[in-house]
């Protein structure tokens, strides 16, 4: 077996979609001062409904059963951004700890839905596998991407939501609702987040089905988003290489004079290490929002 370059580059922009969705998430929260990290929990379960939906329902409601799939794994991930925010912005709790109760939450709902409808842990293949439009996925992801992008820094919105991040003081002083910019945007990111893991398993379902997660996958993108200091478009080139090497990884496991020199555990390894090397090289500006992860508390701003 050799490599198709045709191939590879064409899967390396499908898998970069997703990612890019959960960066741009990342970002946003990183903007408005929120470190949500529970991204990884967030995704699985938007991709474990999406799984359920399609097998569920896929007999009856034909082609628009995928419409309605991406539709629920949206409200889902509403529902997870309802409970982050709740317990960090109202409730001023620690906003590390949330996020790994809520990645914990999204990893136990990943393994209870399917067994709870469907009586089995894991999914079929054949039962999730659908004709992909490749098109359709990367369209959707830049027009998603640029319209955040535009939102937050050629609107008024989203000069509010830099102020916040930036200056919570000036923004209490012009009256800016901080709490329900925060929500706001936690409901953004946290969708995007949920709606990501139904499109990656939409574009190849190997990567959920063989364990019910993506074997940290949505953690790697707080690493990218990092390593992309925060830009829009940096961060997208960043996911771009990521995509591209575990792209690779997938092509040369199945490639058997590779394998004999090279062990399958290694291989798989490569993207990770890769990571790595891009923290090294890029090395992360530490220059977060002085309000990032700071809780709100009204009385201590004057």
């Amino acid at each position: 077996m050799s490599l198709n370059i045709i191939e590879v580059l064409l899967s390396t922009l499908l898998i970069s979609c997703p990612l890019i969705l959960l960066a741009t998430g990342g970002i946003l929260n990183t903007k408005v001062g929120i470190a949500n990290f529970g991204f990884d929990g967030i995704m699985c379960v938007g991709a474990s409904l999406y799984c359920l939906i399609i097998s569920q329902l896929r007999a009856s409601m034909g082609s628009a059963v995928i419409v309605f799939a991406f539709f629920l794994t949206i409200i889902m991930g509403l529902l997870f951004s309802l409970l982050y925010s709740f317990a960090t912005i109202t409730c001023k709790a620690d906003q590390m700890l949330t996020s790994m109760a809520i990645n914990f939450l999204g990893y136990g709902l990943a393994v209870a839905l399917p067994i709870t409808f469907t009586g089995s842990l894991n999914f079929s293949l054949s039962s999730i596998s659908i004709k992909l439009y490749p098109v359709v996925a990367i369209v959707l992801t830049l027009v998603l991407l640029y319209l955040f992008a535009i939102i937050l820094f050629l609107t008024r919105f989203g000069l509010y939501v830099r102020v916040i991040g930036e200056n919570r003081n000036f923004a209490v002083r012009n009256y800016l609702k901080i709490g329900k910019a925060q929500y706001l945007i936690s409901c953004f990111s946290s969708s995007l987040a949920c709606f990501g893991g139904g499109l990656l398993v939409y574009i190849n379902p190997n990567f959920f089905i063989v364990n019910n997660n993506f074997s940290g996958l949505g953690f790697l993108v707080i690493v990218l988003w990092m390593i992309g200091r925060n830009r829009f478009v940096f961060t997208s080139i960043i996911c771009l290489l990521f995509a591209f090497i575990f792209q690779m990884s997938i092509e040369l496991d199945a490639i058997s004079s590779i394998t004999e020199i090279l062990p399958n555990w290694f291989i798989g390894m490569i993207p990770y290490l890769a990571t790595l090397v891009f923290l090294m090289v890029f090395r992360y500006d530490p220059a977060l929002p002085p309000m990032w992860a700071q809780p709100y508390i009204k009385d201590k701003i004057k």
